[in-house]
């Protein structure tokens, strides 16, 4: 006699429900992605299977991205080239390559423009917030708009420790090499503004170099083959016209007849008495001293100064550098 029940299957299939569903159970490995065919383990990766690994898997295939909108507010804080580069890495990961490449040009154009706002003593610190709101609707706003509407809020978000921690030091460091720049640039204006010679050669010369040197060139007809002396005409010259420009800078708009237009720096006479040589500077030029007497209505007025005499490499120009006016 044949039995009915020998025939029946050991398992039952399971059916999609009244809804057309699958059943509940992980179909996929949430950590390899491999179709799972049963069992507490996945046979390709050997991860433990849970209840939800289809959920899981589901999950990889959303994108891992840091915030457009908050890449975008945090760059009021770190500039645009904070937004700009987690703009690019953003477009890598949502696999949109020709839209990476348009964002790695404005990281290097954010680099530029704030390097050389942040340099440049005459670019109005506002640039930088002008700039700011270029690359947000030029750039920034099309990533947004793009991810909310592929995705909504529904992605997996990045964490904001390690870019703003980066952007601190890279930040610290950007600020170290401006504060080198100005450094540098202050020596360079210090030295072109103290004449040929970096430090003063003698004691003399350091305590006339309180005062800013004044230095004017003269034109030579002929060329020379020395350096002229300290008593020298043409160098006497130099050091009066360089003495009277200073004073009529300084009291030029005093008036000794207002009504006349009488200035009273035209009514002074300039002479120097006990010029003397005191040391050979190493370009073969002279250092030397002298009084510089200012000679007017209420008599003369002696001024110790100190000044150089040098040659030009040309040999054709007489370069003298006055100190102590």
């Amino acid at each position: 006699m044949i039995d009915e029940h020998d025939d029946a299957p050991d398992e039952v299939p399971e059916f999609p429900d009244e809804k057309g569903k699958q059943p509940d159970g992980p179909s996929f490995c949430s950590k390899c992605g491999a179709k799972l065919a049963g069992g507490e383990f996945c046979s390709s990766c050997g991860a433990k299977v849970s209840s939800s690994g289809s959920a899981n898997f589901e999950s990889q295939k959303k994108p891992y991205i840091w915030s457009p909108t908050a890449a975008a507010n945090w760059s009021l804080v770190f500039t645009p080239i904070f937004g700009a580069f987690l703009h690019y890495k953003n477009w890598r990961e949502l696999g949109e390559m020709g839209k990476s490449s348009l964002a790695a040009i404005w990281v290097v154009i954010s680099v530029v423009v704030i390097w050389n706002i942040v340099a440049s003593p005459n670019i109005p610190p506002a640039t930088g917030f002008l700039y700011l709101i270029i690359w947000y609707f030029l750039a920034g706003r099309s990533q947004i708009n793009y991810v909310k509407k592929n995705f909504g809020s529904d992605y997996q978000k990045k964490g904001w420790s390690t870019p703003v921690i980066g952007a601190i030091v890279i930040g610290l460091v950007l600020l170290f090499l401006v504060v080198l720049l100005e450094d540098y640039d202050s020596e360079q204006a210090e030295q072109r503004s103290s004449g040929v010679s970096q430090s003063p050669p003698s004691s003399e010369l350091s305590e006339g170099a309180g005062e800013s040197p004044k230095r004017q060139g003269f034109q030579l007809r002929n060329l020379l083959s020395s350096t002229p002396s300290c008593s020298d005409q043409e160098v006497i010259e130099l050091v009066t016209s360089i003495s009277r420009d200073e004073f009529a800078r300084e009291f030029g708009r005093r008036f000794r007849d207002r009504e006349a237009g009488d200035y009273l720096a035209d009514q002074v006479e300039y002479s120097l008495a006990g010029i003397r040589t005191t040391s050979r500077l190493e370009n073969g030029g002279y250092q030397c001293a002298t009084q510089l007497q200012l000679i007017g209505e209420q008599g003369t007025e002696p001024i110790e100064i100190v000044y150089t005499v040098e040659l030009t490499d040309a040999r054709d120009e007489i370069y003298v550098t006055v100190y102590g006016l």
